[in-house]
């Protein structure tokens, strides 16, 4: 009677160590995936770091190019306008 407990202990405590030998593996696992996990959210914010500068340069660009675009044409409206008072002076 003895032995049989005793074989049942044995062949519960082997489930046993297995188990936790599992266990320890899938934390380890865990582990792994967690700091896979924080490397790919530390490159996400780096790419949404550069997409957010690149949009407010590209934001400025177009800023800029309206104010050119405006003295560009307030330059050539002014010329146009020089060249008609010259004609209507002529006359």
């Amino acid at each position: 009677m003895r032995t049989s407990k005793q074989k049942k202990y044995n062949l519960l405590q082997v489930e046993i160590d297995k188990l936790q030998a599992e266990k320890s593996e899938i934390v380890g696992e865990i582990g792994k995936i967690k700091v896979q996990i924080g490397k790919l959210e530390a490159t996400q914010r780096k790419y949404q770091d550069m997409l957010s500068m690149d949009e407010m340069f590209k934001k400025d660009l177009e800023k800029r190019y309206q104010i050119k675009e405006t003295e560009y044409r307030n330059e050539i409206l002014n010329y146009l306008n020089s060249l008609y008072e010259i004609i209507k002076v002529e006359e």
